[in-house]
């Protein structure tokens, strides 16, 4: 063992009376202790190993967070992130680690499956709390773009996607944009029926305290996971600041035809009323220059403007 694991394990039981014993938690020490001991700069892996102290000391949601924000801490300060974290599956039982922090681990396919579920609890917490585990179901049964997603069951205060992801896994051909597709109009049926029942401003509150944690918590990567799946509509602004360079690129691509196209309309329309006008003038011209009677056209200051030979 290191020095430095030496050093942190002794800081850990300092700490917290010996070493964890729950095989999860344990785990996760484990990854902590080898992601530190990667970092060259001794005085700089204490320190960010420091944030995974303060972690552990705090329970529920905002110590999976906290951990998720460790784990970032401590990966800031190793040149080759991809290296680590391909490292980290070769060394880690990751399946055992909380869900939020196991996101970062997975390989793509899974990531996403477990993304999408991990951040649909804000929803299901709203929806059962307010319409019951059986109106909630309903509604998730009836949706026919996607039969599978017939297969989430509706708990207390969450989904469960067990089934649904076995039938996914199970499915060679998988592709990220199917999950992409699937969970979006998942997630899009529901803000719709949120918006119905309860305004738009309710469900644009609840994206945002989702999106909120994801930004706050999550890498650039998977904050644009979590905004593939989130209707344009909701979060255009953020949206735009986490937007790839190709997609960047392909947006301004787009306003650019459209603005292209607006002037084309707009020169029509000019060049028609310019038409129109010369044609009312043209006819003006005949009709005067024929009549028997004089014609003078003057202005408001009593200039002559017109006058007919």
């Amino acid at each position: 063992m290191s020095l430095e694991k030496i050093l942190f394990s002794n800081i850990f039981q300092k700490n917290n009376k010996g070493p964890l014993m729950d095989p999860p938690l344990a785990e996760v020490e484990k990854l902590f202790l080898f992601a530190v001991d990667q970092i060259t700069d001794s005085v700089y892996a204490e320190k960010k190993f420091k944030f995974y102290l303060d972690a552990i000391k705090l329970r529920g949601l905002e110590q999976s967070l906290a951990m998720v924000k460790a784990y970032y801490a401590c990966e800031s300060g190793v040149m080759d992130k991809v290296k680590l974290r391909q490292d980290i599956r070769q060394k880690i039982n990751i399946n055992l680690l909380d869900p939020y922090l196991r996101i970062i681990f997975l390989p793509e396919l899974e990531q996403l499956l477990l993304l999408y579920e991990v951040f649909s609890k804000t929803l299901a917490e709203y929806l059962t709390l307010n319409l019951g585990k059986e109106r909630v179901s309903k509604i998730i049964s009836s949706q026919r773009s996607f039969p599978l997603i017939k297969e989430v069951i509706v708990l207390d205060d969450s989904f469960d996607f067990s089934k649904l992801n076995k039938i996914l896994y199970d499915n060679k051909d998988l592709k990220k944009k199917d999950i992409e597709d699937l969970f979006s109009y998942f997630y899009h049926s529901l803000l719709t029926e949120i918006s119905v029942l309860f305004g738009e401003s309710t469900v644009s509150s609840l994206v945002k305290k989702t999106f909120e944690i994801v930004k706050s918590f999550y890498d650039f990567d998977i904050i644009s996971l979590f905004l593939n799946i989130i209707p344009e509509s909701d979060l255009e602004e953020e949206r735009l600041a986490f937007l790839s360079r190709d997609e960047l690129e392909a947006k301004v691509h787009e306003r650019t035809f459209l603005l292209k196209k607006e002037k084309e309309l707009v020169d029509q329309k000019v060049k028609e009323r310019t038409g129109e006008l010369i044609e009312e003038k043209v006819k003006l011209a005949i009709i005067t220059e024929n009549m028997n009677e004089g014609v003078i056209l003057l202005d408001e200051s009593y200039t002559v403007m017109y006058i007919n030979p």
